[in-house]
């Protein structure tokens, strides 16, 4: 007698944009706690260093993080930022990282829950994809990225 194949319904991964910087605060606790458990964790990637780079660096800036949920649960997060710039005197739109420029910030990167690195990446770059921009610049990013 053969078993019935057990069916495991998974949630959809929800994208939201974050762009204004109460809404990094809203996730706070949330996004440290999603550091804590990412493998690629660490404190350039922490809200501690980057929501302070932003009220520092944020200035003529437009936010625009991608924060990843299954369910009510954060699983990825994509702290990036839009600016307008000149490259070979044409102004472009640019996405970098938060923590990007001349601050050195070392291993920047999506923050994924464990496990989830495939699914919340193309969730996260499909938003990212739906965003306006000419240039995604990912300067700093951690080499064994998933990303």
């Amino acid at each position: 007698m053969s078993a019935t194949p057990q069916v495991v319904e998974v949630p959809a991964l929800r994208r939201e944009v974050v762009r204004d910087p109460a809404g990094l605060l809203r996730l706070r606790s949330e996004w440290s706690a999603l550091c804590d458990e990412a493998r690629a964790g660490c404190l350039f990637l922490s809200p501690e260093w980057l929501i302070p780079w932003w009220e520092h660096f944020g200035e003529g800036r437009e936010l625009c993080c991608v924060a990843v949920r299954e369910g009510a649960r954060l699983v990825g997060f994509l702290p990036v930022f839009r600016e307008r710039v000149r490259l070979a005197g044409v102004p472009i739109e640019r996405v970098a990282f938060l923590g990007d420029g001349a601050t050195g910030c070392d291993y920047l990167d999506l923050l994924t829950a464990p496990g989830r690195e495939t699914d919340v990446r193309d969730a996260a770059l499909e938003e990212l994809g739906e965003l306006r921009w000419d240039l995604c610049d990912l300067d700093g990013l951690w080499r064994e990225s998933a990303t």
